[in-house]
């Protein structure tokens, strides 16, 4: 009981989890994105931001990946989209979440008296549709 009475003495901080979509051939086309307000250490408010993100994605706000990500389909349309094996090359994990991150904001209520850090802590969490058309998350350890 000690750890409880820690973390109601700690000032509570915005953190954020991110989702992003996958489909089974490696195309990301959308990313989710869920604001919480937590107390603790940085290692605590992970640890509770990993868990969340098991199930947590169902209610999560979805996003478009930004305009910068498409895909030229074989009919010469463009796609808001990114393979996998292409973000480490010119852009990062990161960057596929800046459009969600700018929007963030806006979700908050109205009284809410926080607001989101200029660096926040974040847990990004991959989602893959399978075989049978449903999505399930697979968090890092």
């Amino acid at each position: 009981m000690d750890s409880l009475f820690a973390i109601e003495d700690t000032t509570p901080e915005l953190v954020i989890n991110f989702w992003q979509i996958y489909d089974n051939t490696g195309i990301c086309y959308a990313v989710r994105a869920k604001v919480y307000a937590m107390r603790g250490s940085n290692e605590e408010k992970l640890a509770a931001l990993k868990a969340l993100a098991w199930e947590d994605w169902r209610t999560a706000a979805m996003y478009d990946v930004p305009e910068r990500f498409h895909l030229v389909l074989p009919d010469g349309k463009k796609m808001r989209a990114v393979h996998l094996g292409g973000l480490n090359t010119t852009f990062t994990l990161a960057d596929l979440f800046t459009d969600a991150m700018d929007a963030l904001p806006a979700t908050l209520p109205a009284d809410c008296i926080l607001e989101i850090p200029y660096a926040p802590l974040v847990v990004m969490t991959p989602l893959y549709f399978s075989d049978d058309g449903t999505m399930e998350a697979r968090p890092k350890p």
